[in-house]
């Protein structure tokens, strides 16, 4: 049966069969749709009606490594590299029976989409050191916030690689369009703030009403952010939005996408400041701050921060 969040608008319900008829038949799928239209909440609804509680695994293409490419997505085995102490079954192990998700397939650069290509092509791999090789038995999943073809256009994937993908594209509508979509939406972004919070502000059913006339930027990052401000504020939606309520009243709230770029934002935000704010030594300055001099200074590389005079 269709999830019911997809079930009332006739141009959701063709997408989503579709979307569901192309990952049973190829147990693979490309979901394209803007930032914050809910690409990744409308994939995991998918692995749900199709694979049930098999299981789900996601990662967003910005955070793999290019030297580690193979042992995060493939595994590696005992002592194959130092540092490799045990078995790992990487992405596609732990996936095994169930869904890799691979979110923003853009940000994989190219040598990676080359080898994720041949990974498509067979559906097979080998963990670093080791000489078997594997059947992958599940589905993949990519999500992206620009179509294919215009990834294609900008040079951003690699025309082997879309020719692959482009036959499993399904466009997900913008959040206006799917009126449907909202509530269960809603009760999944209060679940999501609340583990990051460790508590959630539940907004009155005025709020909501106000919202769905009044979409934030960034669809479902924007309402994300409103409901992280309404948290620690206790303002209700409308009074955050007030043009009278100035700037810098407003807690920096950083929206990347996830929480591990929010908070590397967030300190590559204090760091500007401390700079900015000081005259003293590196060592003084990584002293202030609480960490050492050398950690310090790989944070400044890593942000890149221009070196103080």
């Amino acid at each position: 049966m269709v999830n019911p969040s997809y079930s009332k608008n006739a141009l959701v319900e063709a997408e989503y069969q579709l979307a569901l008829a192309t990952l049973k038949r190829t147990q693979t799928l490309v979901v394209c749709g803007a930032s914050g239209t809910g690409k990744s909440h409308m994939a995991h609804q998918l692995h749900r009606e199709y694979l049930g509680n098999k299981p789900w695994v996601v990662q967003h293409c910005a955070s793999f490594e290019a030297g580690r490419f193979e042992s995060e997505f493939f595994g590696h085995s005992k002592g194959a590299f130092t540092g490799a102490i045990q078995n790992y079954p990487g992405l596609l192990g732990m996936a095994r029976g169930g869904s890799v998700c691979l979110e923003e397939i853009s940000h994989l650069s190219e040598p990676l989409q080359a080898k994720l290509l041949r990974f498509l092509e067979t559906r097979t791999y080998r963990r670093v050191g080791d000489t078997l090789d594997r059947p992958f038995e599940g589905c993949l999943i990519f999500t992206s916030q620009v179509p294919l073809a215009n990834l294609l256009a900008s040079g951003q994937i690699r025309h082997d690689l879309f020719y692959r993908l482009a036959s499993f594209e399904v466009n997900l509508l913008a959040l206006p369009e799917r009126p449907e979509d909202w509530s269960d939406l809603f009760q999944t972004l209060l679940g999501d703030v609340e583990s990051e919070l460790g508590l959630v502000r539940h907004p009155q059913a005025s709020e909501w009403d106000w919202l769905k006339a009044n979409w934030p930027e960034g669809h479902l990052h924007g309402v994300r952010r409103l409901l992280i401000q309404s948290t620690l504020t206790n303002l209700a939606f409308s009074e955050i939005s007030q043009p009278q309520l100035k700037k810098e009243q407003a807690p920096y709230l950083p929206d990347e996408g996830s929480l591990k770029a929010d908070l590397a934002a967030c300190e590559k935000r204090l760091l500007e400041r401390a700079l900015a704010q000081s005259r003293e030594t590196r060592s003084d300055l990584a002293r202030k701050l609480g960490i050492s001099r050398r950690a310090l200074l790989y944070k400044l590389k890593e942000y890149g921060l221009s070196e103080k005079s």
